[in-house]
């Protein structure tokens, strides 16, 4: 090597470990950097198992309130004869997550049945309902809703005041001539009683007495 080489060689070196000297890089053990090796080894982490989810309850839809009407109306209704027809209307809509609904009517005891019909289909004439009737209480259940979901169901009850039922007997039981009913739905064993309706017959005609013809009429 020449001496001129060699000259250039140490001035490098010495610039280098002025540098080095200013960085601290020589200084104690204490004031020199963290040196973080290149070379590390994975470590597989052993992570606590995530607690199992509860299932979230499927929220269930509250039913609407089950509607009466006679007649077709919520109004009192006055017979114009004693023996006239008259019409129980029950509606219910079913809500979409329903497996079974129950409609109780208690007929009071001074009506007679005449027949009772469900979405237009008489309920005694088809075997898919179950339809009972003790005495004045019409039962009629639907074990499987599914086909009624979303939709609003309809009992229809006919009916007329008994042969017989005299005033008298009326204001006994009611305190009144009016004659009041209301049902009951129930959906999924959850019971909704219905708004009341009244019906009441006209007044029974009073006789009027013999009249006697004498002699001197």
């Amino acid at each position: 090597m020449r001496l001129r080489d060699l000259g250039l060689s140490l001035a490098l070196h010495g610039v280098l470990c002025g540098a080095v000297a200013a960085a601290g890089w020589l200084s104690s053990p204490a004031s020199r950097p963290l040196v973080i090796p290149l070379s590390f080894e994975l470590v597989e982490a052993s992570l606590p198992a995530a607690p199992s989810a509860e299932p979230r309850p499927v929220p269930t839809e509250e039913p609407e309130e089950p509607e009466k009407f006679i007649n077709n109306q919520k109004n009192l209704v006055t017979l114009k004869n004693r023996d006239e027809e008259f019409v129980y209307t029950v509606t219910q809509p079913i809500p979409d997550n329903a497996s079974e609904y129950e409609f109780v009517d208690e007929i009071e005891d001074v009506l007679e049945i005449i027949d009772v019909v469900f979405d237009a289909k008489s309920v005694y004439e088809s075997a898919q309902y179950n339809a009972e009737t003790d005495g004045n209480t019409v039962k009629f259940t639907v074990a499987n809703a599914t086909a009624d979901r979303g939709t609003t169901v309809t009992l229809t009850i006919r009916a007329k005041i008994k042969d017989g039922i005299e005033d008298e007997e009326l204001i006994a039981t009611y305190g009144s001539t009016v004659v009041p009913n209301e049902a009951t739905v129930s959906i999924d064993g959850k019971p909704q009683t219905t708004n009341k309706v009244e019906v009441t017959p006209p007044p029974v005609p009073s006789e009027e007495p013999e009249k006697t013809v004498s002699d001197n009429d």
